[in-house]
């Protein structure tokens, strides 16, 4: 059984810094593969036996960030399991804190980014798992991108088109 834990004061800043560093991972995101806007609040738990969980979840799916309570011990391990935004964003915030965490990162399938990745086609188009968003309202995002990471949140229009069992239903722009 798990049982929430009272937040802290730096849960709010924990919350945005993970939220806001799954752009800082982009960088290590196959070329092609766009992010869709991480917008859930983290909520840590600990189980009945002394673990401490790090619980996201986005459209309805779920990453758990187990971090194992070891005495003696200077460092946590810690395992992520999934490599997609939440799983991602919480290995880069941990990361950061080396000195406290030891982080393994675990994904069973073939790339990293979860829904976001997306593929070619053996015709060389680009395919996506599902619509994504980059909205002007994420001004944390949009400042992640331009001061941590020093790019250009914007990138030149491309053609896109989207396909049904039906053949062509829309392009754009």
């Amino acid at each position: 059984m798990l049982t929430r834990r009272r937040r802290s004061p730096h849960f709010s800043l924990f919350t945005l810094l993970l939220t806001l560093s799954a752009f800082a991972v982009t960088a290590f995101v196959p070329r092609g593969a766009r992010l869709p806007p991480f917008q859930t609040t983290p909520t840590l738990r600990r189980s009945k036996h002394g673990a401490l969980f790090l619980s996201t979840q986005l459209d309805g799916n779920s990453t758990m960030v187990a971090v194992p309570e070891e005495q003696g011990k200077k460092k946590k391990k810690v395992v992520v399991v999934g490599a997609g935004w939440g799983g991602l964003s919480a290995t880069y915030e941990l990361a950061k804190r080396s000195d406290e965490y030891e982080v393994t990162l675990l994904e069973a399938g073939p790339s990293v980014g979860g829904l976001v990745a997306g593929w070619k086609t053996k015709g060389g188009k680009s395919i996506e798992a599902g619509v994504h968003g980059f909205w002007y309202c994420y001004r944390n995002i949009f400042h992640l991108v331009e001061n941590e990471l020093r790019l250009s949140p914007f990138t030149d229009w491309t053609p896109s088109a989207q396909y049904s069992p039906n053949g062509l239903e829309v392009t754009s722009p």
